[in-house]
């Protein structure tokens, strides 16, 4: 949303007038992921949303019934979330061997989606085995592949499989490709949540416009699934 208030509320509209069920934002720190020195840091502290924002966001979403929630990378912060009436917690894919934040989090009992795409099949294991014995089985395990975009060669749905062998609990598909097709094979793979990057313009300069989608695509997205 470039940091923009005026945009966020619209893509939080595009979001709901296009049929999704919930809003996802990202609560990160870049000065505790990047080291100060480094291009990355700069790019995330520029695009870091602030807790006040945050707030608004979540307050407006909640007015037009849309669940919410955002991604935490800290303590501190999955903290300062906890005063919110979030709907679920997802934890991103950098953070799936972070034990001590899923540990905090799934006590909750909050419905908690598990990304999947930095880890293997043994950190899945372990972050499920805490949940469960926080007695939180409102589990979601999410196949991702950490690519931006992700080639349609690299998606592996088959891991759907191997996670529906392995494990009870809902599965999902976190969405990097720029296309429509993966998600909605995912659905015959076993998938019943999705998640999409958004964007009102593919061409707005920033990280992640180029492989989200825009309102029409997103709608035609949800639609098929």
């Amino acid at each position: 949303f470039d940091q923009n208030l005026k945009t966020g509320y619209e893509l939080i509209d595009k979001a709901k007038s296009s049929g999704a069920n919930a809003v996802k934002f990202q609560l990160f720190k870049a000065k505790k992921l990047y080291p100060h020195d480094k291009k990355m840091f700069k790019i995330f502290k520029s695009i870091e949303l602030r807790e006040d924002h945050f707030e608004k966001f979540f307050n407006y979403a909640k007015k037009l019934r849309l669940d919410v929630s955002a991604s935490t990378f800290d303590l501190k912060t999955a903290r300062y979330l906890k005063k919110f009436k979030v709907d679920f917690h997802k934890i991103a894919s950098s953070e799936l061997t972070n034990y001590k934040l899923i540990d905090y989090l799934s006590k909750s009992k909050l419905p908690i989606l598990l990304s999947s795409g930095m880890s293997d099949l043994q950190d899945i294991k372990n972050a499920v085995k805490i949940c469960e014995k926080n007695k939180n089985s409102n589990i979601v395990i999410m196949q991702c592949g950490s690519d931006y975009p992700l080639n349609h060669k690299d998606v592996n749905l088959n891991t759907l499989a191997t996670f529906k062998s392995n494990f009870k609990y809902y599965l999902g598909f976190s969405d990097h490709t720029i296309a429509e097709i993966a998600g909605i094979t995912s659905v015959g793979f076993g998938a019943t949540v999705f998640e999409k990057h958004v964007t009102l313009n593919k061409n707005s300069v920033g990280p992640d416009h180029f492989f989200a989608m825009e309102p029409s695509e997103f709608k035609g997205y949800i639609t098929k699934i």
